[in-house]
């Protein structure tokens, strides 16, 4: 059994650990690297195909899954948001893209601010959430 971070290409970023024998596809975008278990690799990242502690000045990259995202929602506005795309063809965009990207929905990424700020625009989200939100 091998002990394996698994990795984002693109990035060199480690996204989780796990122990297997099969292994990612590298056509998938991420691929793997075997690791001590004398260390976690979280948050560490893989440059010139080493395994290495990330940079501490740079600010650890924050992705969401779909679960993830709604969660940072409250119960409330959930609702509303989900009432919204039986009607709103933008509300039911913004709702399909976040789906789509679970796994990678970046609060940072210029689309989702613009996603929530129509949500916010709209009513169906407070201005107090787009703003925990955007701090993150």
């Amino acid at each position: 059994m091998k002990h394996l971070a698994i990795y984002q290409t693109e990035t060199g970023r480690v996204i989780g650990t796990f122990s297997a024998d099969i292994v990612p596809d590298p056509e998938s975008g991420y691929a793997y690297i075997e690791y001590d278990t004398a260390i976690d690799p979280r948050d560490w990242i893989v440059a010139d195909g080493r395994l290495v502690p990330s940079d501490a000045a740079t600010p650890a990259l924050i992705f969401y899954t779909f679960n993830q995202w709604v969660d940072l929602f409250p119960l409330g506005e959930q609702v509303a948001i989900v009432t919204a795309t039986m009607s709103d063809p933008m509300a039911k965009l913004i709702y399909d893209r976040a789906q789509s990207a679970s796994g990678s929905i970046d609060p940072k990424d210029p689309r989702t601010q613009e996603g929530v700020g129509y949500l916010v625009e709209k009513g169906y989200v407070s201005k107090a959430t787009a703003d925990r939100i955007a701090g993150l």
